[in-house]
């Protein structure tokens, strides 16, 4: 889990807006999908950008519909 998210706030600080990160329409969030694999439960991590780009805000970190929420998270 700790690599995943390492990924995550590294892909987060070099460019919150690439098109991996789509936006929610209407809401001035962003989210990055977490695929499923060993130890990890398919997730989505929402954040927001400031209007000058310089900060990265996380709001959420949600488990996708369809995983067992009894599952541990390793």
């Amino acid at each position: 889990m700790d690599e995943v998210t390492m990924g995550l706030h590294w892909g987060m600080a070099k460019n919150p807006r690439h098109a991996l990160f789509p936006e929610v329409p209407g809401t001035g969030l962003r989210f990055a999908p977490i695929d499923a694999t060993v130890g990890v439960p398919e997730m989505r991590v929402y954040f927001s950008i400031s209007e000058d780009d310089q900060y990265v805000d996380l709001h959420r970190i949600e488990r996708v519909d369809g995983d067992d929420p009894d599952d541990p998270i390793v």
